[in-house]
């Protein structure tokens, strides 16, 4: 199975965001236009300015395709793996010792956390994504994600409850 590490419900709701603050501004800029009046400086603003609302207004492409809507996690048979740009990680499920649902902030648990994978038996903390090793890496807590796992691997996921709980 196939995952993307970031949840797209996120993805979707910054790229929203993104969009909402960038599209007006950008149609302001193509409504008032360039008017024949104005001279060379003003030109040369005008045509910056649009091409940097334009580069704003794609940046969820690049984000897609260069930031952390690339970074990929694969969770079969074999083992779970993720794949980013730069890193490529694999952990056979024999080297598994720890599965835990770490808080995306320090204490709080919410539909933001994410489930890492240990090989060793006490876990260090581990706030973002930046912080993967070929050790210890995860991905964003989805629903159903934690009935995947268990086909997989028989340990139990540390702190599922706490979220579990939240959602009833």
């Amino acid at each position: 199975m196939q995952l993307r590490v970031i949840s797209p419900r996120l993805r979707f709701w910054i790229y929203l965001l993104i969009e909402l603050l960038t599209l007006p501004m950008l149609g302001l800029f193509l409504y008032a236009g360039i008017s024949p009046e104005d001279s060379t400086p003003e030109v040369i603003s005008w045509i910056f300015v649009f091409s940097l609302q334009l580069f704003v207004a794609l940046s969820p492409l690049l984000i897609e395709k260069f930031d952390f809507g690339a970074a990929r996690f694969l969770l079969d048979a074999s083992g779970v793996t993720y794949l980013s740009r730069k890193a490529t990680y694999h952990l056979d499920w024999t080297q598994v010792q720890l599965i835990a649902l770490n808080p995306n902030q320090y204490g709080r648990f919410t539909k933001n956390c994410f489930i890492c994978f240990y090989t060793e038996e006490i876990p260090r903390w581990m706030p973002m994504r930046a912080d993967y090793t070929p050790t210890a890496f995860g991905l964003q807590y989805r629903k159903g994600l934690p009935q995947v796992i268990a086909q997989y691997c028989s340990l139990p996921i540390e702190n599922l409850e706490r979220i579990q709980k939240g959602k009833s």
